[in-house]
């Protein structure tokens, strides 16, 4: 499974935010992270590169839900 490493500058926040809430660090980020992806659509397109090559080029683009 993927782990990101969290930015050093923010494990004192995410530490005292957790302590004054009585949870792991690791829940404070999941439910930060939860909070902010509900707010938030990701829509994904594909691109053709090239009419010869089934290459195709991602992109994608971030709108908030309800806006749409």
């Amino acid at each position: 499974m993927y782990s990101p490493k969290i930015d050093e500058d923010l494990i004192p926040h995410l530490y005292r935010l957790g302590k004054s809430l009585k949870k792991p660090m690791s829940t404070v980020v999941s439910d930060i992270l939860r909070q902010y992806l509900d707010k938030i659509k990701v829509v994904e397109s594909h691109k053709g590169i090239s009419c010869m090559a089934a290459e195709k080029e991602t992109s994608y683009e971030i709108t908030k839900k309800g806006g749409e």
